[in-house]
């Protein structure tokens, strides 16, 4: 699959009152945008 410049692809839909943490293998928080 070849992706254009700027594509964001969709991981899934929105959940109601949920968060999402993406955590390095020390468990601390990644920069925005990783």
């Amino acid at each position: 699959m070849d992706r254009e410049d700027g594509f964001a692809p969709h991981i899934g839909k929105p959940v109601g009152n949920t968060q999402f943490y993406l955590l390095d293998e020390q468990q601390q928080p990644v920069p925005l945008g990783v």
